[in-house]
């Protein structure tokens, strides 16, 4: 196979600007970061009342189930498509377009069974852009320059997550929330898609290599296991909010959305802390030092009693988890093959969402089996959980290769 040229050449071509290439990461993080942070968890408590903390289990697996198969099959479509010497945008437009049909259904949604199948809907939806939209980075950025636009990425993803934990604590009614979180994603995909189309593509190396491998397995293994500790805590704020003495029913969306917002702003110092300093240090050490801060800050949730400290807890979380999303996207890119990028983040991708679908399991089970040994409330075991799995996972980050070495 022999490189693929530019299609764009001369006055046409321009420098990728991170902003406008991370504009379409910024407006689905900011859907998700209202859906997965406060509004499943909130339109289940409205169509099933008590029984929600258990439905949520069965809901957010099927949903991260969705997400897996579609990005491995259209991974496969946008490779070719990129192989050709084509673009992978068009994904990104029906992904979109698909997504925000599935979002005005899950807020209108009147009933669980139709709230869970319009989820599922959307994490379908959402990944048909997902998928190929992960290899944005090494479509169009060179690989020196990863780490800078990985940062980007990571300071957008904490940006959008908390824009989004805003309007869903603040626009209480749903249809209001869904139309918001519509147009953020439709304009983002626009202001990317029109960015993409104007610059030229990386050309691709003449020899294929293959995805799976031995550091392949290990590079899947530790980010799996520190993506499970943060959706345990994703999963299971709210329902510690609830929990935590003065917090009222009718006032823990509000106090889960301050905490998420506080998490969200204080990930966005966390990339440029890690963008700053990381150039430095080996992408490795500087993920190790996210995951490490971010077990720390659950045991500091688990320890306290009082929303203050939990508001602490959580600046201290999302300081360490921007500096992971810092350097994850930039160990992806750089050991990831090219030729078979997107299929190959989709593989990848599956330590996200397999760990969406295992975290409430898993912690269902720890919830089950601690009641006869411990007095910790459920959502502090599932924390307790969260911070073993996040430690393993640092642990298991020393096996991947130093530098550029490729899977």
């Amino acid at each position: 196979m022999t490189s693929t040229p530019s299609t764009i050449t001369g006055t046409q071509a321009r420098t990728p600007n991170p902003a406008l290439l991370g504009a379409f990461w910024f407006g689905t993080q900011l859907m998700w970061g209202a859906v997965l942070g406060l509004s499943l968890q909130a339109r289940l408590t409205q169509t099933s009342g008590s029984a929600a903390i258990g439905e949520y289990a069965v809901v957010a697996a099927l949903g991260a189930a969705g997400a897996a198969l579609t990005q491995l099959l259209i991974g496969r479509v946008a490779d070719a498509v990129r192989r050709a010497g084509g673009r992978r945008t068009a994904f990104y437009v029906w992904g979109a377009l698909g997504a925000a049909v599935a979002l005005m259904w899950f807020y209108a949604a009147p009933d669980a069974l139709q709230l869970g199948i319009a989820f599922v809907t959307l994490q379908v939806c959402v990944n048909v852009a997902i998928g190929p939209y992960q290899a944005v980075i090494p479509d169009f950025v060179a690989r020196e320059r990863t780490l800078g636009f990985s940062s980007w990425f990571a300071g957008l993803q904490s940006a959008g997550n908390a824009a989004g934990a805003l309007a869903a604590t603040f626009l209480h009614a749903n249809m209001a929330l869904a139309i918001t979180l519509v147009a953020a994603l439709v304009l983002s995909c626009a202001l990317t898609v029109a960015h993409a189309r104007r610059l030229p593509l990386v050309p691709l190396p003449a020899v294929r290599t293959a995805v799976i491998s031995r550091v392949f397995i290990d590079l899947f293994i530790s980010r799996a296991l520190l993506y499970l500790g943060f959706y345990t805590l994703l999963g299971y704020l709210y329902f510690y909010v609830e929990r935590l003495p003065g917090v009222r029913a009718a006032g823990a969306r509000m106090d889960t959305g301050v905490l998420i917002l506080l998490f969200t702003v204080a990930g966005i110092a966390g990339a440029a802390l890690a963008a700053t300093f990381g150039r430095r240090s080996d992408a490795r050490v500087v993920a190790g030092v996210g995951g490490s801060g971010l077990a720390l800050a659950l045991l500091t949730l688990v320890a306290t009693g009082q929303f203050s400290l939990a508001a602490a807890g959580s600046v201290l979380a999302g300081t360490a988890w921007g500096i992971f999303l810092a350097a994850d996207w930039s160990i992806g890119c750089r050991l990831l093959p090219p030729v078979a990028m997107a299929w190959g983040m989709a593989v990848w991708n599956l330590s996200i969402v397999l760990p969406q679908m295992a975290a409430p399991i898993a912690a269902g089970l720890a919830i089950t089996a601690s009641q006869t040994l411990t007095r910790l409330a459920p959502p502090k075991v599932a924390f307790v959980l969260a911070a073993a799995e996040l430690l393993v996972g640092v642990l298991w980050l020393a096996r991947l290769p130093p530098g550029d070495k490729r899977v």
